[in-house]
């Protein structure tokens, strides 16, 4: 839209057969960016810019002391590190500085963010280092992910349910183990049998008590019903534990 805006305010100026028409071109787009972080720095850093078009030191306290700040020839306030002599791009080496609280800085992490496929804090960082400066920029970062709907989604955490009250028969009964019961079965496990080692199936038989959580295991030769009452009867289980109540 504003890049749209910024094509009618120059059309009004030309006659009807210079004006421009037709799609948005990269230049159009790059001076209409131009323009809204040059409007968010006037807003933030107001005294900062006039200082520097004065040629004055900028203001004791300001947070852009540290940063050595510039004026390229846009008027755009950029930060002078220590790369100026490196051979890399000139945006590289005066990356534009940006307010945390404004909604282009905001834009612009979103874009970054979104080209690095919600990626993490660092990444997205780095994707914006290389152009800008902005200040507190992890936390400006964290705070769009905060925002963003998928990242919501692929950070969200299952709801715990909630577990149902105990049955009757697990409370208030007797302490003698193995008194009620519930029954399992778990496998197939492979074993090995013989010299030949033949593979064969097996599975587990597991009792557990239902009171005291005590546990016994028997072996089963298959899932058949023989299987399992040989299981159950086995080592005395039914002489020694009368009265059982299987669940």
């Amino acid at each position: 839209m504003q890049q749209l805006f910024v094509r009618y305010l120059q059309n009004c100026k030309l006659p009807a057969g210079y004006r421009e028409i037709g799609p948005l071109t990269s230049e159009e787009i790059v001076k209409a960016q131009h323009r809204l972080i040059m409007s968010a720095q006037n807003l933030c850093f107001g005294e900062e810019i006039e200082a520097l078009k004065s040629d004055k030191p900028i203001p004791m306290g300001s947070k852009l002391q540290p940063l050595n700040p510039i004026l390229d020839t846009d008027g755009i306030l950029r930060c002078d590190g220590r790369l100026k002599y490196e051979c890399i791009a000139c945006e590289t080496r005066y990356p534009i500085i940006l307010p945390k609280t404004q909604h282009i800085t905001k834009l612009i992490i979103k874009n970054a963010h979104q080209l690095a496929l919600h990626s993490g804090t660092n990444y997205v960082l780095s994707q914006l280092s290389g152009k800008y400066w902005i200040l507190s920029e992890r936390e400006a970062i964290r705070g769009w992910e905060r925002e963003c709907n998928e990242c919501k989604r692929r950070n969200a955490k299952p709801v715990q349910p909630k577990m149902a009250p105990l049955p009757k028969y697990r409370l208030g009964g007797s302490l003698r183990a193995f008194t009620h019961i519930s029954v399992d079965f778990g496998g197939p496990i492979i074993t090995v049998q013989g010299r030949g080692r033949a593979r064969v199936k097996r599975y587990l038989c597991l009792f557990t008590c239902l009171e005291v959580r005590a546990v016994h295991l028997e072996m089963t030769w298959s899932l058949h019903t023989e299987s399992f009452l040989n299981a159950f009867f086995s080592n005395g289980i039914k002489k020694r534990y009368a009265r059982k109540r299987v669940i």
